[in-house]
């Protein structure tokens, strides 16, 4: 029998029997259908929007689909989060002269985006 105040590290019982869901939602979604859309992709040779040397349509057809999900009037699908955020801020207008006010904690993109816009990013400091 197990000592109640041993640690698993140490042969006690482990607090959890089953790892952690996976931190990232798009892996935890991924299937054969999209191995499928990306091996055709793959296939035919056709990774970008418009060039190639068939009718390359995937880009296309999705952000049909986005644009139907969420009932909105446009979509333009990116290749990171990064050239997602970049494409909102110049949508929003973000330029010369705005300041752009980001949490303290993020990734290099919510400083870099509004400074290659040519506006400034500040990171307010708490109160102490």
């Amino acid at each position: 029998m197990d000592e109640p105040n041993k640690l698993a590290l140490d042969g006690g019982t482990p607090v959890r029997s089953k790892p952690l869901p996976a931190p990232y939602l798009g892996t935890q979604v991924m299937g054969e259908e999209e191995l499928s859309l990306l091996t055709e992709v793959v296939n035919h040779r056709l990774p970008f929007r418009d060039c190639g040397a068939g009718t390359p349509h995937m880009v296309n057809d999705f952000e049909a689909e986005a644009r139907c999900y969420f009932n909105m009037p446009y979509a333009l699908a990116t290749a990171t989060g990064s050239g997602s955020f970049y494409c909102a801020m110049a949508g929003l207008g973000v330029g010369p002269g705005d300041e752009v006010i980001i949490p303290s904690f993020g990734w290099y993109t919510d400083f870099e985006a509004p400074v290659l816009l040519g506006a400034s990013s500040s990171v307010p400091i708490a109160d102490q």
